[in-house]
């Protein structure tokens, strides 16, 4: 199962339950919790297959910061890419007079 997979991973980077772990949500998300996520700034809830690749790419014991530290740097550059169908190029018209944009 995911969860317990996931569970195993935490562990093998060293992440205590407590300071982090997953719970089962609806269509391959999982939900984190734990004492860390009050300092982190991670999404609570993310996908399942996603982060279990993230922490693979970890070696064994890498203790809480890195392995946050990984996990937000990851989040982050996803958020930074554009939709499929908005380029971050794409021009904006706006309405001279109202200063708002066109459809």
């Amino acid at each position: 199962m995911l969860i317990d997979t996931i569970q195993a991973e935490l562990l093998r980077v060293q992440l205590h339950p407590e300071n982090l772990s997953v719970s089962g949500k609806d269509k391959g998300m999982v939900e984190l919790h734990g004492s860390l996520l009050q300092y982190w700034d991670l999404p609570h809830r993310l996908e399942g297959n996603w982060l279990l690749a993230q922490l693979q790419e970890l070696k064994d014991a890498v203790g809480p910061e890195t392995v946050m530290t990984a996990l937000v740097s990851a989040c982050s550059r996803i958020s930074e890419i554009p939709p499929p169908n908005q380029s971050s190029t794409q021009l904006r018209l706006f309405d001279p007079q109202n200063n708002v944009p066109v459809k």
